[in-house]
């Protein structure tokens, strides 16, 4: 496995994948919500939130660094040296596509297609 982090970011968006998962985490409470205090909760949290979000990219953005240039003691790339391509269903509709893996799986992803031509994960979809 390439361990160069560099090359790897090229290939994600870690700043859209933050944004959306904190996203969709908001959205999931929001549904939830059902008095004013909780509703309340949630617009602090939120705010709270936006705030850190600069921290909070960095952080990720630090532990995926630190993911990539390891030796994988912890086991986060298995599944990934495993796959491939004839694993996946990938739907493309312009420059995006839909990535999820065949068979049970609770994620999946969307890739958009950057300037240069290389797809870049910038989501990941949780059911």
């Amino acid at each position: 496995m390439d361990h160069d982090a560099e090359r790897a970011f090229r290939y994600i968006d870690t700043d859209s994948v933050v944004e959306c998962l904190v996203r969709d985490i908001f959205l999931r409470y929001e549904k939830k919500a059902d008095n004013p205090l909780e509703v309340l909760g949630l617009i602090a949290s939120r705010q709270a939130a936006s705030a850190m979000m600069p921290g909070i990219k960095d952080l990720v953005r630090k532990q995926l660094r630190e993911a990539i240039t390891s030796s994988d003691e912890a086991g986060y790339f298995q599944d990934i040296r495993r796959a491939s391509v004839w694993y996946l269903n990938i739907d493309v509709e312009g420059d995006t596509a839909l990535v999820a893996p065949r068979g049970k799986s609770d994620a999946r992803f969307k890739m958009a297609r950057t300037d240069k031509g290389r797809w870049r994960i910038v989501e990941i979809i949780r059911k």
